[in-house]
């Protein structure tokens, strides 16, 4: 057999060894291509969580947007209610008014109960005097 390389410094190696080292180097790559594979199977289940970890974020994404859309909603709601609202201010000046009817309206009751009895007072006057003139009159006629 020939010598094909060299070994150390100056030592040539034979097909037999040569062989015999490339099978060595074939069998530590396959070592290595089987660490690979252990580490890309690591590698996938690692994967497999942050799917899941993603799915989560994607979850609690569309969550925290529906809460920021009703946020803004109740936000215009709110400065709506603010414009349109009556405080208690207005409140106190609308049955303030109200009173001030309702008190006005008594005075004007007792008033007409008042001029009611008044008039039908007066009718009897009118009435008494009425009859007291016919008596006078048809005395003076006859």
């Amino acid at each position: 057999m020939k010598p094909i390389t060299k070994k150390d410094n100056n030592e040539l190696l034979t097909r037999k060894e040569f062989r015999a080292f490339t099978q060595d180097v074939d069998k530590r790559f396959s070592q290595v291509d089987q660490r690979f594979d252990k580490v890309d199977q690591r590698f996938d289940k690692v994967d497999q969580r942050f799917d899941k970890v993603d799915q989560r974020f994607d979850k609690l994404e569309l969550a925290l947007h529906n809460q920021a859309k009703a946020i803004v909603r109740n936000t215009e709601d709110i400065a709506i209610m603010k414009e349109t609202m009556s405080t208690k201010d207005d409140i106190k000046k609308v049955l303030s008014a109200i009173d001030s009817f309702v008190h006005n309206s008594q005075a004007v009751e007792r008033t007409s109960i008042v001029n009611t009895h008044r008039i039908m007072e007066l009718e009897t006057k009118y009435s008494d005097l009425d009859k007291r003139l016919s008596t006078v009159e048809t005395t003076l006629h006859k």
